[in-house]
């Protein structure tokens, strides 16, 4: 699998995450937001769900050359 790389602001590459891994990440913050709604979160992978929503917020920022 061919990844990009792209410097950061502080000259870091950053991964650009590929289609199958944003719907990945979607995926694990959707069901988190679906399990803090009815109050199930004894089971939620908090280190996921933060990693998920960190390759979304870098892809936001990658795609919308933010």
């Amino acid at each position: 699998m061919d990844h990009e790389a792209r410097k950061g602001k502080k000259g870091h590459n950053r991964h650009v995450a590929s289609g199958s891994e944003l719907f990945s990440s979607t995926k694990v913050v959707a069901d988190a937001a679906k399990s803090a709604m009815s109050h199930k979160t004894e089971n939620l992978n908090k280190g996921k769900v933060a990693g998920a929503a960190t390759e979304l917020v870098g892809a936001a920022s990658h795609y919308g050359k933010l």
